[in-house]
């Protein structure tokens, strides 16, 4: 067996690093070596890919996937048929640094009766191009974690200041010039956080949404309320939209056994007073299904601690464990 090894130390985590290595669509932007590569990474499944090297020499070859790790290692094997099979097994290793970097181990392997007659092509042309792919990779990865703005987390948050005083009266108000939508809410609003599901409203160009709850008894429309319409009746958060402007005045939950019922949800920054400070940011990952590359995670993760916002993949520890506890009241219940 011969093995071409190279290694780098990248400063980005695993996960920025895999983010890149995993997002096939994407090889052409930043690397000559492997312009092409498509398919589905599971182990088992077989890409589509070029591999090209400095001297000229290009393949098109149809890797199988042998392990796919996610963050950890990604391992693909090319076979050249004959009596005895030739096999070239290349694979990038991800291993965290204690400074929260990566050591990438990226090396290819051969076996068989053609290893000899691969070698001196791979010895020479094709482990500067793997060098060559490593520096590519830490550039594009070194670039991802830079920290966004405060504003692109969301356009409110360099203003938010400290909650209303509890007892007012906000008045939320829709988008639209003319004919505008407008609620009473006769609570303070509490719990305020980001959200970056994929059901809350953004604004414009924002990663998150900002969003707050009060009782739902204190909620009234008393402008335009024939211009609301329950945007996903089949979601457990009914949320009332502007059939013109879009924006989301308020939801409500309507199943008596849910966590949340009794409560209405806002969004602050439709308010008369200044939007409350966001306690957390919850479902920081669903941004990623907004169209969010997986590279920028980890600097957006960043600036919300920059903000002094902690990240949570659900709600705060604080939610959760009265959902939790919820839980546990209906399952009593139920045995009562």
């Amino acid at each position: 067996m011969r093995i071409v090894r190279t290694d780098i130390t990248i400063a980005a985590p695993p996960q920025t690093v895999w983010s890149i290595l995993d997002d096939l669509d994407r090889y052409g932007e930043w690397n000559r070596v492997l312009p092409r590569a498509a398919g589905f990474t599971t182990a088992g499944r077989r890409l589509d890919a070029s591999i090209r090297f400095s001297n000229g020499v290009s393949h098109e070859f149809g890797p199988l996937l042998l392990r796919v790790v996610g963050a950890r290692e990604l391992r693909w094997v090319s076979e050249v048929p004959g009596e005895e099979v030739t096999r070239a097994e290349h694979y990038f290793i991800l291993t965290p640094t204690a400074d929260g970097g990566t050591h990438l181990e990226h090396c290819e392997s051969f076996t068989g009766p053609l290893e000899d007659e691969m070698w001196p092509l791979m010895e020479q042309a094709g482990r500067a191009d793997y060098i060559a792919l490593n520096e590519a990779l830490k550039a594009r990865a070194e670039a991802a974690v830079a920290a966004p703005e405060a504003a692109a987390l969301h356009p409110a948050l360099p203003l938010a200041r400290e909650r209303a005083s509890p007892g007012a009266v906000s008045v939320l108000r829709c988008r639209c010039p003319q004919d505008t939508v407008e609620v009473h809410v006769d609570a303070p609003a509490v719990h305020s956080h980001l959200c970056g599901c994929t059901q809350c409203w953004k604004p414009e160009g924002a990663l998150f949404a900002l969003t707050a709850v009060v009782p739902a008894d204190a909620v009234k429309t008393v402008a335009h309320g024939e211009k609301l319409a329950v945007v996903d009746a089949s979601k457990a958060i009914r949320r009332h939209a502007c059939k013109a402007c879009g924006a989301h005045m308020h939801g409500e939950v309507c199943d008596t056994d849910h966590h949340f019922f009794g409560l209405a949800f806002i969004h602050p920054e439709l308010g008369s007073e200044a939007s409350p400070a966001p306690e957390f940011a919850g479902f920081v990952s669903s941004i990623i299904e907004s169209g969010v590359s997986p590279t920028r995670m980890v600097g957006i993760r960043r600036a919300l601690g920059d903000q002094g916002i902690a990240a949570c993949d659900a709600f705060s520890p604080e939610i959760m464990d009265l959902i939790a506890w919820h839980r546990i009241k209906l399952a009593r219940a139920a045995r009562a």
